[in-house]
């Protein structure tokens, strides 16, 4: 199954689900799909950086919000840092 699919099947189930796409910096257009039980696909192209989205994720699902988040670096994480880096990733 894609991504896309696993979103629409957990959507029409009304199964929380997250996804997250990277929409600045490198890997743009690269996507996560998360729920509270974890990463079911995809990837933004950093272990660390998709560790960190998962865990920001299931507490917006929890929170039942929406949002934009701003990473450093790689290796650098902090979804409170402004992105100021060429290297950055913005995740939406």
């Amino acid at each position: 199954m894609t991504v896309y699919t696993t979103l629409a099947t957990r959507i029409r189930a009304n199964q929380p689900v997250a996804l997250a796409t990277v929409i600045d910096g490198p890997h743009v257009g690269l996507t996560l799909l998360m729920s509270p039980e974890g990463i079911l696909g995809g990837t933004l192209g950093d272990a660390e950086l998709d560790r960190v989205v998962a865990r920001d994720a299931v507490g917006e699902l929890e929170a039942g919000r929406t949002g934009i988040r701003h990473y450093g670096p790689p290796r650098r994480i902090n979804a409170r840092r402004s992105c100021r880096h060429s290297n950055r990733a913005c995740i939406c």
